[in-house]
């Protein structure tokens, strides 16, 4: 971007760096976003993940909501 007495002029556009094939862009979530001073940019990246994720279930969690709040 060039500023001049005639006004804004802008250059052809260029990546600035490489953020892989695992950033995808949404039209329903942004993967990144700009800092309030424009000095910094944001992006999601995926965790590595050296096992499988956990998961909890709960069975009956209602009555242990109403035995917490008796």
């Amino acid at each position: 971007m060039r500023k001049d007495a005639i006004g804004v002029s802008f250059g052809e556009p260029e990546a600035l760096f490489e953020l892989g094939p695992e950033i995808r862009l949404s039209f329903v979530l942004a993967q990144y976003d700009v800092s309030a001073d424009g000095k910094r940019i944001y992006t999601m990246l995926p965790v590595e993940q050296s096992r499988s994720p956990r998961i909890i279930v709960v069975q009956n969690w209602l009555a242990l909501l109403e035995e917490a709040s008796d």
